[in-house]
């Protein structure tokens, strides 16, 4: 029977309705999915740019001259994620920390669902 209605490939006019509402729902999961991945992409850019600076500085109100950071930095996580930690796109990172560095972007959600799980 399945078979016989995909062989078709007609909607009935009465199914028109029931299609579009399972098409919403998978445009906005979708839409929902990018969003969060966003958002945790810029979270953690703005923490490694945040460790960069902390790493470099080591409290110092500023980094000391010839450290390497970023270019050991950028050879650690291109080899364990890939592309998109080069030196350039780090020295970005870390000036975005450094322009935005009084906002609250503390552990990611899954870090403090997981502190709140230990307390318990």
């Amino acid at each position: 029977m399945a078979d016989e209605i995909l062989k078709n490939n007609e909607i009935l006019p009465n199914e028109v309705g029931f299609v579009s509402d399972l098409k919403a729902i998978v445009y906005t999961a979708k839409a929902k999915a990018y969003q969060a991945a966003d958002l945790y992409n810029v979270a953690s850019n703005w923490l490694v740019g945040r460790r960069i600076v902390e790493q470099e500085q080591h409290g110092e109100a500023r980094a000391q001259y010839g450290k390497h950071v970023i270019e050991i930095a950028s050879l650690a996580l291109t080899k364990e994620f890939g592309k998109g930690y080069s030196i350039a796109n780090l020295k970005n990172f870390r000036k975005f920390y450094l322009t935005f560095k009084y906002l609250q972007i503390g552990q990611t959600l899954s870090a403090q669902s997981a502190d709140i799980q230990v307390s318990k």
